[in-house]
């Protein structure tokens, strides 16, 4: 005999059914562990409503830039960044209908050609609902702390709407598309604490994305979770 019969089966034979179930296992443990990471994530952020943005664009005029502190920048240079804000943080002039203010703390980021700039810190939001001294919408955010070795005067985005649609209230927009604009700014401004030298840039979005949340990432890893142990129970076949 080649081996102990038991139920029917050779020794050999269990031993290697069993290869395929434990791979099932090891997929099925894999899935749930990456859920569950992301799910902390999610309940860490629960009592916040971030919202995160990517944005592209080109720089339109350069003011100064001393001793390249910029690097070498051109007009016409592209550039990208990030920037984050809560939603669930209220207006600090909430008897204003037409004028949100909304300080918080956030992220903002840009990468230009020879530098890049990470602020995290006190952003100062603001949003125009079509306002008397400001006729249209208006969405802008702006570090207005130092960092690093930059001291900034503006770092920021400011989205204009002049026909006044892109906003129905002066609350935070949970969605911003660059389409409802039809004026775009990312204006940076400031000097080098260590060198004092100063710079002044302005730069037109070519795109605005808005980065999917936690809970939606879930729901995705979720329907590949499911597709991967397909792909292991057909392996253990």
């Amino acid at each position: 005999m080649s081996g102990v019969l038991v139920c029917g089966t050779t020794t050999a034979d269990r031993f290697s059914r069993t290869k395929p179930r434990q791979a099932s296992r090891i997929c099925m443990v894999m899935v749930a562990t990456t859920v569950i990471s992301v799910s902390s994530i999610t309940s860490k952020r629960a009592s916040a409503e971030i919202v995160q943005y990517t944005y592209t664009g080109e720089i339109t005029s350069i003011t100064f830039n001393q001793n390249n502190v910029l690097g070498d920048l051109q007009i016409g240079d592209a550039f990208d960044g990030v920037f984050e804000f809560d939603l669930s943080v209220p207006d600090v002039f909430p008897d204003n209908p037409t004028t949100g203010s909304y300080d918080q703390d956030g992220v903002m980021n840009v990468n230009l050609p020879a530098i890049s700039l990470d602020y995290s810190g006190h952003l100062f939001i603001w949003v125009h609902n079509d306002t008397t001294a400001l006729p249209g919408d208006q969405f802008g955010i702006a570090a207005d702390n130092s960092f690093g070795d930059f001291n900034v005067s503006f770092f920021g985005v400011t989205l204009t709407d002049t026909t006044a649609l892109a906003f129905d209230s002066d609350a935070l927009p949970s969605l911003l598309q660059l389409l409802d604009f039809d004026g775009t700014v990312f204006r940076l401004s400031g000097h080098r604490i260590s060198t004092f030298d100063s710079f002044q840039v302005k730069g037109a979005l070519t795109s605005l994305i808005l980065v999917p949340a936690p809970s939606t990432v879930i729901v995705a890893l979720a329907l590949f979770g499911g597709a991967g142990l397909r792909r292991c129970r057909r392996r253990s076949v």
